[in-house]
């Protein structure tokens, strides 16, 4: 995973990610929300069941999802302190999220 999230120089065992983005989730989330040379989607996890018809005619077919099922939080199995860590880091991408639509769908840069 550090590998496919270009975490260039970086490894797991002592790379503390709730205290660093080592794994670029924040350029991530940059790169998919601007115009690319393809067609990009971009759909809240939680909305796909609602947008299923939108997303059909963004790939060209139906579709099928499997049934929904909730989300777990598992922030309370997080030692608090680690907890104000991972918001602190992500603070800015916990904003970007919040503020994205839950659905976004872009043609390619031409």
């Amino acid at each position: 995973h550090f590998e496919n999230c270009r975490a260039e120089g970086r490894f797991p065992e002592t790379t503390d990610i709730y205290r660093e983005d080592a794994l670029n989730y924040e350029l991530m989330f940059d790169n998919w929300n601007q115009t690319l040379p393809f067609p990009v989607v971009c759909v809240r996890y939680e909305k796909l069941h609602e947008y299923i018809d939108q997303l059909a005619v963004f790939l060209g077919r139906a579709i099928e999802l499997p049934p929904r099922i909730e989300r777990s939080d598992y922030s309370s199995s997080v030692p608090p302190l680690d907890l104000e860590a991972i918001h602190s880091t992500y603070a800015t991408l916990i904003d970007k999220v919040k503020m994205a639509p839950d659905l976004s769908m872009r043609a390619a840069k031409t």
